[in-house]
This record gives C-alpha cells, sequence and structure tokens, in this order.
C-alpha cells in the first residue's frame, strides 16, 4: 500500500472548482474530493497544510486521510522530513513545488503532478484511454518521419 503525501495548498491553488470559498472551505473542498473522488485509490493520504495563526484544530481525522497542519516549519519542509523518515519507496508526494520534487525523488519517492492527481479523481474529464496532446504534440506527427529519416541518416551510417 502507497502513503500518498499532499502538497496541501499547492493542489488547492490549481483546483479551480474551489475557489471562492473561504480558506477553511478550500481545505474542506480538498478533503471531500479526496474522500469521495478517491484519486489516491485505496492507499492512505496525509494532507500537509503549513499552519497558521488561528488555525487550531485540523477537521475531524480519519482512518483513510490524516491532515497535518504544521508548526515552526513549512508544509514543504515537513513532507521532506516524512519522505526521510518513512519508506521513501512506498510513498507518492502530490505537488507541483520543484523543490520539493526534486527532493524526495532522491530520497527514492515517487511524485505526482497536481494536474495528474487531479484528473485521476476526474475520470469523466479526461478522453478514455487516450493520452491528452498538448497543442505542441499534434504538430509533431507531421514531422516525425521526416525526423526519425534524418536520426537513422545521421546515427546508423
Amino acid at each position: 500500500m502507497l502513503y500518498y503525501l499532499i502538497d496541501g495548498y499547492n493542489v488547492i491553488r490549481q483546483m479551480s472548482f474551489l475557489s471562492g470559498k473561504t480558506l477553511r472551505g478550500e481545505r474542506e473542498g480538498l478533503i471531500r474530493f479526496i474522500k469521495e473522488k478517491k484519486p489516491q485509490g485505496k492507499n492512505r493520504v496525509a494532507i500537509v497544510f503549513d499552519g497558521q495563526r488561528g488555525v487550531s484544530s485540523p477537521p475531524q481525522q480519519n482512518s483513510e486521510i490524516k491532515v497535518i497542519f504544521t508548526k515552526n516549519i513549512s508544509a514543504d519542509e515537513k513532507i521532506k522530513k516524512m519522505v526521510e523518515k518513512g519508506d521513501a519507496k512506498q510513498m507518492v508526494v502530490v505537488s507541483d513545488d520543484k523543490e520539493i520534487k526534486f527532493c524526495v525523488r532522491n530520497l527514492g519517492a515517487k511524485v505526482l503532478s497536481v494536474k495528474e492527481f487531479i484528473e485521476k479523481g476526474l475520470p469523466n474529464r479526461r478522453p478514455t484511454g487516450k493520452k491528452m496532446i498538448s497543442p505542441q504534440e499534434k504538430k509533431l506527427p507531421s514531422q516525425t518521419k521526416e525526423i526519425t529519416q534524418e536520426l537513422e541518416r545521421l546515427w546508423l551510417k
């Protein structure tokens, strides 16, 4: 079983359907999304938020989702320490923060982008069985054959 470590506010900033809510409402919306949509599958989850004045207690805890408010360190640092102290090979960190991604990968943890995590919970918004293709990638198929031929000419002779 994997252990997902979620960079709470990093994820919330990219969940447009939570915008316009209070900070508490955004946090509760993220927790509800994870409970109901289960983008983590059957794996355990810890959502790590930067501690703030006025945020004294996390929402109600349950066995599948642990909510952590940091004290005296950033959520980023807390995630790094959790990966260092835990079984990194069984951890998946959800964040788009480059520093966290670099650090936890070096420790042996897997990294999942926020977009990938959110899309796992919204399967009806993904094309079924098809990879999402960016506009830049759409231009490539017409040039693929030419590029392949040029590489073969340069490298295989």
